[in-house]
């Protein structure tokens, strides 16, 4: 049915769709950064400009190519959320800072002689590395817009019933830390062991928003969503879109 059609799936090439790549905003956001970043006198200060003692980490130059970077900007255009931290770590541990033998930054002439670049070393991040933070943006929502004021019991119960494997003292409890806990470790351990085969990290966060926008506000497209996507399970094959309720 096309209403559980997914169309990235059913475009890919066939050895595509036998090996089940990940598809990753982060693998995009690293495609676009530069290979090689020479630095001059007026960069490195730049960049240096929040450190106290001058020494340059890829850190400090990342933080600023981000804001350039157009696949950075889409994902946060379309999610609003920035990287997590084993994301943004994720895109450092690809970069190395080289500095040639003998480089002299001279502060009085303002001058930077010999030679300083930051050097892109990995040029794909591993698939494993990539599912091991499967819907991490989408976690962090649940945590910061779900309180124990804003959990419907009925409507988390909902949520746990769809995903299966409920505990019997999640029925049994009145705390609404203690649903959300259940709710919130449940999905955790669905994206860890990636039991609904999502293989791209986008929708894998759109699971999160929906779940939290559900059980917070009741939010029907969410709910609808997420039940379409259990649904769509049921084929046995990679999740990698799907027509989404709005």
């Amino acid at each position: 049915m096309s209403l559980f059609k997914d169309e990235k799936y059913e475009n890919l090439d066939w050895i595509s769709q036998a090996t089940e790549p990940m598809e990753s905003s982060l693998a995009e956001i690293l495609a676009q950064l530069p290979e090689t970043l020479e630095l001059n006198y007026e960069s490195y200060i730049f960049y240096t400009r929040n450190s106290y003692n001058l020494n340059i980490e890829v850190r400090d130059i990342m933080h600023e190519l981000l804001h350039t970077n157009e696949a950075y900007k889409k994902m946060k255009s379309s999610s609003g959320d920035s990287l997590t931290y084993d994301e943004h770590d994720t895109l450092i541990n690809c970069f190395e800072i080289q500095v040639d033998e003998g480089t002299i930054l001279d502060g009085i002439n303002k001058t930077l002689t010999g030679g300083v670049r930051m050097v892109k070393v990995k040029h794909a991040i591993d698939d494993k590395l990539i599912e091991s933070m499967l819907g991490s943006r989408g976690l962090n929502y649940m945590r910061s817009n779900v309180s124990r004021f804003r959990l419907d019991f009925k409507r988390a119960t909902d949520i746990m019933e769809i995903m299966g494997d409920v505990d019997g003292g999640f029925y049994r409890t009145r705390s609404s830390a203690n649903k959300f806990s259940a709710v919130y470790n449940r999905l955790k351990k669905l994206l860890k062991e990636n039991e609904w085969k999502i293989k791209d990290t986008e929708l894998a966060n759109k699971v999160g928003y929906w779940v939290a926008d559900y059980i917070a506000d009741g939010n029907l497209a969410a709910y609808t969503n997420f039940c379409k996507l259990k649904v769509m399970t049921h084929k046995g094959v990679a999740i990698y879109s799907m027509e989404e309720q709005q």
